[in-house]
């Protein structure tokens, strides 16, 4: 077996024990992968080793610094600046169309390019806790700090025809 076929397996396997991990009872997945036979205890501790080197030359980088979760703060910002009561984003065939609701009126505040559409859901879905269902509508909610103030976003997510819409109501 060469190396590259070493590194194949050996992903397929994390994979399959990550997946049971998240199943079953939440072990840690070198474990599982001992339990398995898929590798010995030296090939667990290497492994380890390497890792803990790895983590101690990456920065740690906060969940704020991610280019999607700064789009979807600089929309929920200009919402809460303009005393919006709901932000809708609505994919069209000219691109994401952003809407706030102020005083009983929809106002569109920005329109942007589609490619922005996928991450956007994905990264409100997984801010409110949808997770990846694929059943329609879903439900959630998004809590954030704004002025010393705990506000919450209560998010839905239905089908359109252009693509996933989301609708975002300000408490």
């Amino acid at each position: 077996m060469g190396s590259r076929d070493r590194i194949d397996l050996m992903n397929a396997l994390f994979r399959i024990a990550k997946k049971t991990a998240e199943n079953a009872k939440k072990r840690p997945l070198g474990q599982i992968l001992l339990e398995m036979g898929a590798i010995t205890q030296e090939q667990l501790d290497e492994a380890l080793t390497k890792q803990r080197a790895i983590d101690a030359t990456i920065e740690p980088r906060h969940i704020d610094e991610a280019p999607i979760v700064r789009v979807i703060n600089v929309i929920v910002q200009e919402a809460i600046r303009e005393k919006s009561t709901l932000i809708t984003c609505r994919p069209t065939n000219r691109g994401l169309q952003v809407d706030f609701r102020i005083d009983d009126r929809d106002k569109v505040a920005m329109l942007v390019p589609m490619y922005i559409h996928p991450p956007l859901i994905h990264g409100l879905r997984k801010m409110s806790g949808c997770g990846q269902k694929k059943r329609y509508p879903q439900k959630g909610s998004i809590q954030f700090q704004k002025d010393g103030q705990t506000r919450v976003l209560k998010a839905t997510f239905s089908k359109t025809e252009f693509g996933i819409k989301a609708e975002l109501e300000i408490e």
